[in-house]
């Protein structure tokens, strides 16, 4: 979720973000926009399926990272260009604010789910790593090929309401990535957060 008050392009490259990493991981729900007075709120949600194995613990596991990841992957999308010159950060603080506070407390959420280890410094370094690898992810030629088409359909889509005098939009978020090819998601796990019996540390 995105809430921009300045930059239309700022707000449709987070949202592409999130659309791009939901395709890669075999999965996409909705876009949804409103414009207010002063600002513009966007939204790419997952599709709503039932959780299976959910008593599973490495069912239950992949599903949180999944979910940590979309996201993260907002703030990712929007931070690449600084993270191209900078590098990978460690500091939550700076993803906080590239991911925004629902993204990145939505990601902190999940990460509290799995109950093995709700310790704050090891929820935060499994957001630092989850991001770092979103990033690299989302880094590559052929995914910022894919956001910046999609941040460009979305645009094209916003500038379409404005001229139909709309202040909202509800839609599929699957036509926004129509076409595009991705290439294949790595697999993202929890660690830091995730200890076995006796509290040595799972990989």
């Amino acid at each position: 979720m995105k809430r921009e008050a300045l930059s239309r392009q700022a707000l449709a490259r987070h949202e592409a973000g999130h659309v791009v990493a939901l395709a890669a991981l075999g999965g996409l729900g909705g876009f949804s926009w409103r414009r207010h007075s002063r600002y513009e709120l966007a939204h790419v949600a997952e599709p709503q399926v039932a959780v299976e194995a959910w008593d599973e613990s490495a069912a239950r596991d992949q599903m949180i990272a999944r979910r940590a990841v979309v996201a993260l992957a907002g703030g990712a999308a929007e931070g690449h260009a600084i993270l191209s010159e900078t590098g990978p950060t460690n500091d939550p603080a700076v993803i906080h604010a590239w991911t925004g506070s629902v993204d990145f407390e939505l990601a902190h959420e999940w990460l509290t789910l799995q109950r093995y280890d709700g310790s704050q410094p090891a929820i935060l370094a499994d957001i630092v790593r989850l991001f770092g690898e979103v990033s690299a992810f989302l880094a590559r030629p052929t995914q910022q090929y894919a956001l910046a088409i999609v941040a460009g359909r979305m645009i094209a889509l916003l500038d379409g309401a404005d001229h139909a005098g709309q202040t909202e939009l509800v839609l599929p978020a699957a036509p926004l990535i129509e076409g595009l090819v991705l290439d294949p998601a790595p697999q993202f796990v929890l660690r830091e957060t995730i200890q076995a019996a006796g509290g040595r540390r799972m990989t």
